[in-house]
């Protein structure tokens, strides 16, 4: 899934596409140009420059100087799944917190309405 740049400050973008060789244990590599469009996008959309609701909202949550690479180590993002354990995202239909779009079904879109909120079961393994 691709995060919606207003959800980070520019900083943190910056950083994070700086270091696209160690991008969360990939090598996601970009030729020096294609990396510059993606890193001006993200830039110039990022929480600190087009304001939205939830942007504004975590944004409040991380220091002025953080440059926070995971949504999900963000007060506001602990605040919301507080009620989740860790084991939760631990189950196969979900994987990581990163995983936005397997309880939120409009994530793709930003959408991420606590009403549309769907956790993936725990399936049991087949007994034989």
């Amino acid at each position: 899934m691709l995060y919606l740049p207003g959800l980070l400050p520019a900083r943190s973008w910056t950083k994070m596409m700086s270091n696209l060789n160690k991008h969360f244990g990939e090598n996601a590599e970009l030729d020096s140009k294609t990396q510059k469009e993606i890193t001006d996008f993200l830039v110039q959309n990022s929480g600190d420059k087009i304001h939205s609701r939830r942007g504004d909202k975590i944004l409040a949550t991380i220091g002025a100087n953080e440059e926070v690479l995971r949504i999900s180590e963000t007060s506001y993002f602990k605040r919301k799944h507080h009620e989740l354990s860790s084991s939760i995202y631990k189950r196969k239909g979900i994987g990581s917190a990163a995983n936005c779009i397997a309880c939120h079904g409009g994530a793709e879109k930003g959408d991420f309405s606590e009403h549309n909120v769907r956790i993936p079961k725990e399936t049991s393994a087949k007994i034989k």
